[in-house]
């Protein structure tokens, strides 16, 4: 490893070391400013070496946070993350992040100032908004901790964006069925969707990335391993979002409206095995797209709901019936079934009421 070493003004000597490169092949730097003659420099300069070697070194030298995000961290993000999440951060980066905190020095940076830039957002911006800004800005300063260019996170402590809890509004299953009788005469197509979405509380990205073969009705099961993204203006075929595939157990009807579809679908060739189940042009369906059609259905029949609302009808209404929670996460497709009970305990309620019950009722003896 070698160093590098500039006389910036009269025995004044700027010291840089390269530690490492990130995925595109661009040098990560550490340096220090040092005073003295040149022999002296050198010297310093050989031992800031050495402390980078064994992983001693300073920090981050004169880096800027904002130098540091595009120039190292998201590089590092588009070559190991999902596009979805590279072109996020990037928006965020650049919009939010470089403008509040961007000529910071990396090093210098404390958690009052990312709390500070926290307390501006709220004043301006969506809780949403702020809680995926400081998202970002604490995944991109626990990477500097792990490449070693600062010693801890200083968002680690900052206090948390205020989220307010969105009540969830819920179709009832009379105006489920009134969006999909009214979809099978303008679009059938659309209404095959929304049935295999209230049925299976699929994402609405899962159900654009269906094909064909997908579908096993022998085995009466659902294979859900795609997921239409759309990134920089395009759409494009990846995982699910949590990167594993499942399968879905599918009803009687569901099987034979799937069937009947399919026939509807042979008449114009789109049919065939690698065809999409839901799309109305040659390329996969827009996920923004799928929710306009419904949006627009929706309000034809006069029923104020998002199309992801079906999901969490699909949820509440098998946690309520007293569906075992894992069954209901493998369903919905949750990393575990703790994430189905953190969105969904208002469906245990009643659960909750008769277990309270059966204690009651035991105990009487």
């Amino acid at each position: 490893m070698r160093g590098t070493m500039t006389e910036r003004a009269k025995g004044v000597w700027r010291l840089r070391v390269v530690d490492g490169y990130d995925a595109f092949g661009r040098p990560h730097q550490r340096s220090k400013t040092v005073r003295g003659t040149k022999r002296e420099a050198e010297t310093k300069l050989a031992e800031f070496v050495a402390d980078v070697d064994r992983g001693v070194a300073p920090a981050s030298g004169a880096m800027t946070y904002g130098h540091y995000l595009t120039e190292s961290w998201l590089p590092h993000v588009e070559a190991t993350r999902e596009p979805t999440t590279h072109e996020r951060h990037t928006y965020t980066v650049r919009n939010l992040v470089v403008p509040a905190l961007g000529r910071m020095r990396l090093d210098k940076l404390t958690t009052e100032h990312v709390d500070h830039a926290l307390r501006q957002w709220e004043k301006t911006l969506q809780p949403s908004t702020v809680i995926a800004a400081a998202a970002t800005v604490g995944a991109s300063l626990e990477q500097a901790v792990r490449w070693g260019l600062i010693p801890r996170n200083p968002a680690k402590n900052a206090t948390k964006p205020r989220q307010r809890v969105r009540k969830m509004t819920l179709p009832t299953i009379d105006q489920v069925l009134a969006l999909i009788e009214a979809a099978q005469n303008d679009d059938p197509t659309l209404a095959a969707c929304l049935t295999l979405a209230a049925t299976t509380g699929m994402r609405r990205g899962e159900l654009c990335g269906l094909r064909w073969r997908d579908v096993d009705s022998a085995g009466r099961v659902l294979t859900v391993e795609t997921a239409v993204k759309r990134v920089t203006g395009r759409s494009i075929v990846g995982e699910t979002k949590t990167h594993s595939g499942r399968c879905i157990s599918l009803d009687d009807a569901t099987l034979a409206m799937l069937k009947d579809f399919r026939s509807l679908r042979s008449t114009i060739g789109k049919d065939g095995d690698d065809d999409f189940l839901f799309t109305w042009r040659q390329t996969p369906t827009n996920p923004d797209a799928l929710t306009m059609r419904f949006e627009r259905q929706a309000a034809k029949v006069d029923v104020h709901c998002r199309l992801h609302d079906l999901r969490h009808a699909v949820a509440t209404h098998l946690l309520s019936a007293g569906v075992d929670l894992a069954v209901v996460s493998s369903r919905l497709g949750h990393a575990t079934p703790k994430v189905t009970l953190q969105v969904y305990a208002h469906a245990l309620v009643e659960k909750d009421r008769q277990a309270a019950e059966v204690m009651a009722g035991l105990l009487k003896r």
